[in-house]
């Protein structure tokens, strides 16, 4: 999403706070919410760095959860 966004934010006359705000309308439910911990950035690449960064921590911890053992089930 962040990639595609960048690119298509090149073709239109906005500012950064228009497209700031268009960027977080898109996201992620959970992304969102994690990025509401987060101080607000200030420009366009600022935001996309946070929600990335939001995104990958999200996508270990899913990961994380995955692979730990069911309680009550032993090998």
């Amino acid at each position: 999403y962040a990639s595609e966004f960048r690119q298509l934010a090149c073709d239109v006359p906005w500012g950064d706070a228009a497209l700031n705000d268009q960027f977080r309308f898109g996201l992620r439910g959970d992304v969102k919410d994690l990025l509401l911990t987060m101080s607000d950035p200030a420009t366009l690449p600022e935001a996309i760095t946070q929600a990335v960064r939001c995104d990958n921590r999200l996508y270990e911890q899913r990961q994380e959860k995955r692979l730990q053992p069911i309680h009550g089930q032993h090998p």
